[in-house]
């Protein structure tokens, strides 16, 4: 089917039309209210009872509705005014993709942090001499931390205090040692005294000749006075424990040298502690005498190789030379800018070519946002972790686009955020970003772009989720880096693409829809819905118009799907086009069975007036039920500007002065295919039935002459066909609703077709015989 623009956004905007075809709001006609003409006579009969007060269009419905998204569509050449929106439209998506795009791509921002691995290798670009402060610090750091430095100073005080501790705690061992209580409790007791004793020197100790005690503690206090009275510091505590055995008493027995070792060495401390503020100003002062190092980098020498681990002295120098300092790539700068251009003017082109109703309409908008939001959104998301690309629901605007406008804008959404996502890969380029957004987008529009039901969302983001993960394992095999870590990786990632794109999708089309003025498939299918408020109060109130209303939904459903018009559309906007009948049901000869029409009593202009009043009456009801603006559009052109002639021959029939504006509905005329088969198709089935009632369509067949049974007389319901759809062709109610003469002539192929199934001619059945009774003798047979 070709490519009709219009097919999928014409029938979107809210009638804001020219002057001349602005909505003409009459006052109600009622019974305390009657039309206030003073030149036309008084009515003669009995007027219409009190409508239910409407809802009016106040501030606050206007903020409710936002109708200035909702603009028009004007196929009537192209004004200075359009061509300037659409230039804007490209110079503003222009600057926001390029501000978005370019900064990922054209700055080089080297980050090499100490300990990094480096990815490339980089050389000097000039010769550089430069006082280094990273090799100043570091032999700064090296003198000031020589241990020669240090100041120490003695102790004396812990002197003392060891040795009185010895003697004290001997006091106590001599106490343990002449208790009766068994050895193993007495050696633990020991221990517990002093505590660097092992168990066999314990046990020597306790089992030591008590003549020798006492030669053996003389000799262990004057070997640790001895000892103490020497300078010991921290790191010569081991050394001087050592070097006890070599000075003990040599009159003492090995038994009794290794005990009295065993006891002094437990209260062997340094004695020289150091003194912070002398030594902090010795440190102070050898790092100050450190003279500043200079370090000289020649042009052309490798400051670091790809590969090698960094240094702070490679880090130093890449900074002195400026080559961690961001600095523009103008070559890239222009490319990118360049093929943004280039995106944005083809895009420009082909909506001016080929999608005019959309950059004519608040639609322009919906399109700059679909390419916008997912780009800003990426820049901030892939750009540190480029991975995420197999996470992030690109997918989602490419399927929004579908839903909400068609699968050729889809498809131009889906290029675009490609190429966009293309720029913002790795070095200014990838080529697996651009190819993931592109097919994952264009398999979820495939799936949803004319959904029905809730789990066609489901499946779009399985597929989106399924194409995703086989393109990344594509691009793995080809880059050689497939392994079973990598395969589970992406999986994750891509179940939850899909999955977020499903919620995204669904969460938004409805709220998009609803802020654009756009109908979608579900919403249509609710709408046609027979418990919906107003379908049920059509069928309840007005039932021959509610008859009426299936018989013309099925008559411009099979119509319109033949002039590339939206066949669902047409029958939910059919349902609704009469619900302003429903105010005054009986005022309508298709609800007045078995009454008296009362029109006959009214005069023409008040007549006229009721029954052209339903269509404001159905705007104005269709508002307070809050219907789409698109169905509110046909409610509006379902009549156009045509004149009730009935009325308007009988006014003058009874010599009044009348004009024929008063006679003639308020339009617009259809602006689109399916307001232009509504319109034909609600006026052919009431002239047809109209006719059906009154014989006028004469189906009997002449009797069969030489076997020969002659053709039907259906060619009546042709001429009338032909009739009413040529009257609204020759007073131009077609006009503005791009219907082509071929377009009518299958739209009266269609009507011929469905009404003479409808008001086909039907069998005379005879009368059935009377039945005999049970006790009547049958005739004789001959007599």
């Amino acid at each position: 089917m070709p490519f009709d623009a219009k097919r999928r956004f014409g029938r979107h905007f809210e009638g804001n039309y020219p002057p001349d075809r602005r909505v003409i709001r009459q006052p109600d006609v009622g019974i305390q209210r009657p039309q206030p003409q003073p030149e036309t006579p008084a009515p003669r009969g009995v007027l219409p009872t009190e409508r239910e007060p409407s809802e009016g269009r106040g501030l606050f419905t206007v903020a409710r509705r936002p109708t200035w998204l909702h603009r028009p569509i004007n196929d009537e050449g192209n004004t200075i005014g359009q061509l300037a929106r659409l230039i804007a439209f490209g110079i503003v998506l222009l600057a926001i993709l390029g501000a978005t795009v370019a900064p990922w791509n054209t700055v080089s921002r080297v980050d090499l942090p100490p300990g990094s691995v480096a990815r490339d290798s980089y050389k000097a670009p000039r010769t550089l001499t430069y006082v280094s402060d990273v090799r100043t610090q570091e032999k700064r750091d090296e003198v000031a931390n020589d241990d020669r430095l240090k100041v120490l100073k003695r102790n004396t005080s812990l002197i003392v205090a060891q040795q009185r501790q010895m003697e004290t705690d001997v006091d106590k061992l001599a106490e343990i040692r002449r208790a009766t209580s068994p050895i193993d409790d007495r050696v633990r007791a020991v221990q517990g005294v002093v505590t660097d004793l092992s168990t066999d020197e314990a046990r020597q100790l306790v089992q030591l000749d008590s003549s020798r005690w006492s030669a053996v503690t003389t000799a262990a206090k004057d070997l640790l006075a001895v000892t103490m009275q020497g300078d010991i510091a921290l790191e010569q505590l081991a050394r001087v424990k050592d070097d006890l055995v070599v000075r003990v008493d040599s009159s003492l027995s090995s038994t009794e040298r290794a005990v009295g070792v065993a006891l002094v060495r437990s209260y062997v401390k340094p004695n020289l502690t150091e003194d912070v503020e002398a030594t902090t100003r010795r440190r102070d002062e050898a790092r100050a005498a450190v003279a500043p190092v200079r370090v000289t980098v020649q042009e052309g020498q490798t400051i670091v190789r790809d590969g090698d681990i960094v240094t702070r002295d490679q880090r130093e120098q890449l900074e002195k030379l400026g080559l961690l300092q961001p600095q523009v790539r103008w070559s890239a700068l222009i490319g990118t800018l360049g093929l943004v251009a280039l995106m944005v003017v083809l895009l420009i082109g082909y909506l001016y070519r080929f999608a005019r109703p959309l950059w004519r309409g608040s639609h322009l908008l919906l399109l700059g946002l679909t390419l916008v939001l997912p780009v800003i959104a990426a820049r901030f998301t892939l750009g540190s972790h480029p991975t995420w690309i197999y996470a992030f629901p690109i997918a989602a605007t490419t399927m929004l686009a579908a839903i909400l406008l068609n699968l050729q804008f889809a498809t131009v959404v889906a290029l675009g955020g490609a190429i966009m996502l293309g720029l913002l890969g790795p070095q200014g380029g990838s080529l697996e970003f651009a190819t993931i957004a592109f097919i994952g987008g264009m398999v979820g529009a495939f799936i949803v772009w004319q959904a029905d039901r809730i789990a066609t969302f489901l499946w779009g983001g399985v597929a989106v989720a399924g194409t995703v993960f086989a393109t990344a394992i594509c691009f793995r095999l080809i880059a050689g880096t497939l392994d079973a870590q990598t395969v589970l990786q992406i999986a994750v990632m891509v179940v939850f693409n899909g999955g977020v794109t499903s919620v995204l999708t669904f969460g938004t089309f409805t709220f998009l829809g609803g802020l654009f003025g756009i109908t979608t498939h579900l919403q249509l299918l609710e709408l046609a819905h027979p418990n919906q408020p107003l379908l049920y109060k059509l069928a309840r109130e007005a039932p021959g118009t509610y008859h009426h209303s299936i018989v013309v939904s099925n008559l411009a459903e099979s119509a319109v799907e033949l002039v590339g018009g939206d066949p669902l559309f047409t029958r939910v906007a059919v349902l609704y086009h009469d619900i302003g009948k429903t105010l005054r049901p009986t005022f309508f000869i298709e609800n007045q069975a078995n009454r008296e029409n009362v029109h006959d009593e009214l005069d023409p202009r008040q007549s006229a007036r009721i029954i052209i009043d339903h269509v404001n009456d159905g705007v104005k009801l269709a508002h307070k039920a809050r219907l789409p603006e698109a169905i509110v559009d046909i409610i509006r052109q379902h009549h156009g500007t045509m004149v009730l002639r009935f009325f308007y021959a009988k006014a003058i029939e009874q010599g009044d002065d009348v004009r024929e504006e008063d006679f003639r509905y308020p339009g617009p005329k259809p602006q689109t295919k399916e307001a232009g088969v509504i319109m034909l198709a609600d006026s052919t089935e009431a002239a047809v039935r109209a006719a059906a009632q009154t014989g006028k369509l004469d189906f009997t067949q002449e009797p069969r002459r030489n076997g020969i049974a002659p053709a039907r007389k259906g060619s009546k319901l042709q001429e009338l066909v032909n009739q009413v759809i040529d009257e609204r062709v020759k007073t131009g109610e077609l006009d503005e609703c791009n219907l082509t003469l071929r377009d009518i002539e299958r739209i009266k192929s269609t009507f011929v077709q469905v009404l003479d199934g409808i008001y086909h001619p039907r069998i005379d059945y005879p009368t059935a015989p009377k039945l005999r009774a049970v006790d009547e003798p049958v005739a004789a047979v001959g007599r």
